[in-house]
């Protein structure tokens, strides 16, 4: 078990599974100590192991545990965690099934210019998993709470004492993993039922806002490929090795050597949620939406760098009588928007990084540092953001687009192009026409008129317009230049 660590126990904590479990001995207690102080810190009081048939009784005190937290205290930072007390079980082929079934306490605070501290309760926790040694995390695991809260208190200067309530009944995270081609390949699901939060939101010239909300139904699911559980539980062990800062700072090319191992971190991350019949009460009202989508998605750290996000809210409706009339067609019921960033090495941009190690720590970067630095993450000299097809909609009409931006410095004067396709147009410009002579929206309707003039038809009715800037400024639309169009005017 020389691979053996649960790293996170308090989170990754068994299906108990004893037919083919090996006996539990003192010998063993002693080698499971050792292991878990190499992993939380050396404090003897942070773990406890006592043999108890054919399993092991753990008692794990995170108080005493990672001498960093000791350190902080010194400065007012407090932390506080009940102890946890875990059954822990040798299969004897290599992994290790654990199990905890109770109630949890985790608190801590920070002094500061707003100083603050945090209180969660778990009613009760059960968790059970098995840690693989051979991938050097999990390979399955069930986390199931109930009765979660979580208290911020802040003490602002300004608006005083402001204090922060999250509850929700129930929590079930879902975890497997398995050995992929280039590391560890995780599934996760996560459920949260029943959430509620309040606070008082500071707002200038109107003091302390109250806000609440409620979500019946909170969903994330997605992977995680690629990774480097046992060199990333290799650099946290190691940091917990050395006895001082100055003996991490003192040897930059272990520091060098143990960093360069955990690369790309992980291969790609994909997850993917959501919040259902979620409402906002504000002194103004209540805001609902049927349903908050979203999505993420990256590359880890990788010479082909990507990174997209996404959203998606469906069924938005505002408190009622807080739109005029006239603009209540004009409100967004429907919104997705998205975006992918691309061109980018953030491989690359980490070994120009980690070169610095090469000399000793706090000397200046070596000449000309920066510029190898941005030519290393943006080897083609510029990125690209592309806008992806997303849409608008209200109940009087319809908005849709998409679109690409390159910029950078090797291409100063940025390009871009897109796609608007507008349904509903004359209902926008008689809403904005119908509206009370002191909004002056006037103006706008006749711009918006303009607008339209330089559109052109597309299908079931559409107003389109392609749109580009060029390297020499020039903005076109549908192959007008616009300045030319609006300058002969």
């Amino acid at each position: 078990m020389n691979r053996f660590a649960l790293a996170a126990c308090f989170v990754t904590l068994a299906f108990p599974a004893t037919l083919f479990a090996e006996p539990a001995t003192q010998a063993g207690a002693e080698e499971l100590a050792k292991h878990f102080q190499a992993v939380l810190g050396p404090a003897t009081s942070a773990v406890q192991v006592h043999p108890e048939g054919e399993t092991y009784a753990v008692t794990i005190d995170l108080t005493n545990a990672v001498g960093a937290i000791q350190a902080l205290a010194a400065s007012g930072f407090h932390f506080g965690m009940t102890p946890l007390d875990v059954t822990l079980t040798d299969m004897g082929d290599g992994t290790w099934s654990y199990a905890l079934h109770q109630p949890i306490v985790v608190s801590y605070s920070f002094p500061g210019e707003v100083p603050t501290s945090v209180e969660t309760s778990f009613g009760s926790v059960k968790v059970e998993g098995v840690f693989d040694e051979a991938l050097g995390t999990v390979r399955s695991e069930r986390f199931e709470a109930t009765d979660v809260v979580t208290t911020s208190v802040q003490q602002n200067p300004v608006f005083g004492e402001i204090v922060t309530t999250q509850r929700h009944a129930t929590q079930l995270n879902v975890t497997e993993g398995k050995a992929g081609v280039d590391g560890v390949d995780l599934t996760v699901a996560s459920t949260i039922t029943e959430s509620s939060g309040s606070t008082m939101l500071p707002m200038p010239d109107f003091g302390l806002v109250p806000i609440t909300t409620d979500i019946a139904l909170t969903t994330v699911d997605g992977e995680i490929k690629g990774l480097q559980a046992e060199d990333l539980l290799a650099l946290w062990v190691w940091f917990l090795a050395q006895p001082s800062i100055e003996a991490i700072t003192s040897n930059p090319p272990a520091l060098k050597s143990k960093v360069e191992a955990i690369l790309p971190v992980f291969g790609n991350v994909d997850l993917s949620g959501g919040l259902r019949d979620l409402s906002v009460t504000t002194p103004v009202g209540v805001f609902t939406t049927e349903e908050f989508l979203f999505q993420i998605a990256m590359a880890g750290i990788v010479a082909d760098g990507q990174f997209h996000e996404g959203i998606e809210i469906r069924g938005f409706t505002a408190p009622e009588g807080l739109v005029p009339d006239f603009a209540k067609g004009l409100v967004p019921i429907d919104l997705s928007l998205g975006f992918t960033v691309t061109d980018f090495d953030p491989s690359g941009a980490a070994y120009v990084l980690l070169k610095v190690l090469d000399q000793p720590l706090g000397s200046p970067p070596p000449a000309g540092f920066e510029e190898a630095l941005l030519a290393s993450l943006l080897p083609n000299g510029a990125v690209t953001v592309t806008l992806d097809a997303g849409a608008v909609t209200g109940r009087d009409y319809k908005l849709t687009y998409e679109g690409a931006l390159t910029a950078g410095p090797a291409q100063p004067d940025p390009t871009f192009t897109a796609r608007l396709a507008l349904t509903g147009m004359e209902a926008i410009r008689t809403a904005m026409q119908s509206a009370p002579p002191e909004l002056e929206l006037g103006t706008a309707a006749m711009g918006l008129g303009a607008m339209g003039g330089l559109a052109k038809p597309g299908a079931g009715g559409e107003l389109v317009w392609e749109i580009s800037l060029d390297e020499t400024g020039a903005v076109l639309v549908n192959g007008r230049d616009v300045e030319k169009i609006f300058g002969n005017q």
